[in-house]
């Protein structure tokens, strides 16, 4: 019984905590990480920060492995807050090749994951492979590369069907990369994703 207790508080926390919190130390090691993301700057007491909670979240949990989503509480970060320039809440900033930006666009989960994915998240480009493609990456575009168009067609048809499915967020970013690379494989007919 303590353990069915200790699972469900370990369960918990994991829920109740969400999307990773930065401090300074953490927020500059983050952002000079060479990784693209996004980090939502936020009060406690802020009613559109409550709000968009649960999507963000969401996007923290489904994003590309490649991309970082985390939240900064300016209640408890009050410099960090004005070293960023942060006046009004929730402030969105994205981070991409090094440089900074404010996000500016819509904030429901569709169109924050299409901004990620979109904008954000690295891409294994199949003419370039050497540059772009991790090993795994390049050895999945070197078996379908040869193969005839329909067998293409079909396997990313395939791969768009599990898309709705639950996974692992590791199996989620796999899938995308894997329709991503089959998607540059067939003609431009091929469905919009």
């Amino acid at each position: 019984m303590k353990f069915l207790s200790l699972i469900s508080v370990t369960l918990y926390i994991q829920i109740a905590v969400g999307t990773q919190q930065l401090d300074e130390k953490a927020f500059y090691e983050l952002v000079s990480s060479g990784k693209n993301g996004m980090i939502k700057f936020y009060q406690s007491w802020c009613g559109h920060c409550t709000k968009m909670k649960p999507d963000w979240d969401r996007l923290a949990e489904e994003a590309h492995s490649s991309v970082f989503i985390a939240d900064v509480n300016c209640g408890e970060e009050e410099n960090l807050c004005k070293e960023n320039g942060v006046t009004g809440y929730p402030t969105i900033k994205v981070y991409k090749n090094g440089e900074e930006e404010k996000y500016s666009g819509q904030r429901s989960f569709d169109h924050l994951m299409a901004y990620v994915d979109v904008e954000l998240a690295a891409k294994c480009d199949v003419d370039d492979t050497e540059k772009t493609c991790d090993e795994k990456a390049r050895e999945y575009v070197a078996k379908w590369k040869g193969k005839d168009v329909d067998a293409v067609s079909k396997e990313l048809q395939r791969l768009i069907s599990m898309q709705g499915k639950p996974m692992e967020k590791a199996l989620k970013s796999w899938l995308q990369e894997r329709i991503h690379i089959l998607d540059q494989l067939t003609p431009a007919s091929s469905p919009e994703l």
